[in-house]
């Protein structure tokens, strides 16, 4: 009986750790992102989940993924310096700005090529047949508060 028992709490602990979007999955959602929207002028260098949290719309299963890093950028220019909220989604810290006009010159960094930079954000996904899959539109990379 005690053995039955004890499998039970296994099969069940790794049903309940097994249904979330995997940090490699995430990984690989967050360095699309940062290609796409650089077109390839910044690169995701580290990445480290910060935390997670279920949903439920309408039946459908979601995920957010709460996350940190840090990117390089691979060419000198401008990035916006918005940090950012929860229900801000454009990623300025991935768009290189060659020049900017001295009106808008306080809402953008400059950075040199070979710069490093803290991120943060999250990655939201939703539940399928085949498994997670990550919602782009509803995602979110920022630099660090």
């Amino acid at each position: 009986m005690k053995k039955i028992i004890i499998c039970a709490l296994i099969y069940l602990s790794f049903g309940f750790f097994a249904d979330t979007p995997t940090l490699k999955l995430a990984k690989s959602s967050a360095e699309k992102i940062v290609n796409d929207w650089s077109k390839g002028k910044v690169e995701l260098i580290e990445f480290t989940k910060t935390d997670g949290q279920f949903g439920d719309m309408f039946g459908v299963k979601t995920y957010a993924f709460d996350f940190k890093g840090k990117v390089r950028y691979n060419e000198s220019g401008y990035i916006g310096k918005n940090k950012g909220d929860r229900n801000q989604f454009v990623s300025n810290v991935l768009k290189i700005e060659q020049k900017i006009s001295k009106s808008v010159e306080s809402y953008y960094i400059k950075v040199e090529k070979g710069d490093l930079v803290e991120i943060e954000g999250y990655l939201d996904f939703q539940k399928k047949e085949s498994g997670w899959i990550h919602k782009n539109l509803m995602s979110q990379i920022r630099l660090k508060k």
